[in-house]
């Protein structure tokens, strides 16, 4: 071979592998920038989900603060009625003591009235703390569903998106063995 087919080859050789070069760093250079846009929404949806998990946070402490205020004004509301209920059968008893024998078979009557009416409390009570239970545990499951919910999107958001990257990748790979095979450097 003459010195001057081999210039032309060496040129021919020196073109193409320029021409590789570059587009091996023009590729490098997008699935960068792909791996910043990912890594971008990423942090995004990380961001989202942290600031919902902060709202239901704060919901949830105020909900929490709310029950228990309502419970502490029903506890106050019980022990004031327990106050006035005592107060009651002391002034029942006095009266009692002071009419004795005449009204034996009255205080019998009111006695059982205020039974009835003490056993009527506790029901009440017992039915507004089944019935705050109930709502508790609402609400605790649909918080709970909503968050497996939010968790689940999350997951096939990012699913997909590795999914496209995979597929970009994959992609690049066939495009790089194709320009070698057609410049001949296959293995």
């Amino acid at each position: 071979m003459d010195a001057e087919s081999l210039s032309q080859v060496e040129r021919v050789v020196t073109s193409a592998t320029e021409a590789l070069r570059q587009s091996t760093e023009a590729t490098a250079t997008a699935l960068r920038q792909d791996m910043a846009e990912l890594r971008q929404s990423t942090e995004s949806t990380a961001t989202a989900l942290r600031q919902d998990m902060a709202e239901l946070r704060q919901s949830t402490e105020s909900t929490t603060t709310a029950l228990r205020q309502d419970m502490a004004q029903l506890r106050q509301s019980t022990e004031s009625t327990a106050t006035a209920l005592r107060q009651d059968m002391v002034e029942l008893r006095q009266f009692t003591e002071s009419t004795a024998t005449d009204l034996r078979q009255d205080i019998g009557d009111v006695k059982r009235h205020t039974g009835v009416l003490v056993e009527g409390l506790r029901h009440d009570i017992q039915m507004v703390s089944e019935g705050f239970q109930l709502h508790l545990e609402k609400r605790h499951r649909e918080d709970r569903e909503y968050m497996e919910q939010e968790f689940r999107e999350m997951r096939a958001l990012m699913k997909l998106s590795y999914t496209q990257l995979h597929d970009r990748v994959e992609e690049l790979v066939h495009r790089v063995n194709r320009i070698e095979e057609h410049l001949g450097f296959s293995n």
